[in-house]
């Protein structure tokens, strides 16, 4: 939610073709179709077939609400990338550290500036000693892409959300 009222107050997504990484249920990328008027959307996930699958059903769903097009694709972060979004979005992408090198490489070679949405959990980073949002600027930094902190969303106190551009 955080991020879909950040691209919303921003205007980011008006006439862009979007990318979302993995993107679970697709609730970021179909609110850039419905809402803020997308010039396409591709929702990416690399997760199971179930999850795939629900997306597939909610694009289904939310059909007559959508402004263009969607599609719904699996893609494994780190595998090769064929498309050419102007724009990739991507919510709660960020807290699994050992996924992060995979990350970082798909947004390296989408080669387009990224809106990332990263919820904080205190309880991960203390048990890693390190936290989740840390070792992410980190391997992202290693791989040449540049993170700036937009904005954070402090709506739910307990885990605040920090919205971040890397290019």
């Amino acid at each position: 939610a955080a991020l879909c009222r950040y691209l919303a107050r921003t205007g980011t997504v008006r006439g862009k073709s979007i990318l979302e990484v993995g993107c679970g249920t697709g609730a970021t990328g179909l609110h850039c179709a419905a809402a803020l008027n997308a010039s396409s959307v591709m929702l990416t996930e690399g997760g199971s077939e179930g999850l795939l699958q629900l997306a597939r059903r909610n694009v289904d769903a939310n059909r007559l609400l959508l402004n263009c097009e969607v599609e719904v694709r699996r893609h494994g972060w780190g595998e090769p990338v064929e498309w050419a979004p102007e724009l990739v979005v991507g919510s709660d992408v960020t807290y699994d550290r050992d996924a992060h090198d995979r990350l970082c490489a798909t947004l390296r070679a989408l080669k387009a500036p990224a809106i990332l949405a990263h919820q904080h959990r205190r309880v991960a980073s203390f048990l890693s000693g390190e936290s989740q949002l840390d070792h992410f600027l980190e391997t992202a930094a290693s791989v040449g892409l540049a993170v700036d902190r937009l904005h954070e969303d402090a709506t739910n106190p307990l885990a605040p959300v920090s919205i971040l551009r890397v290019k």
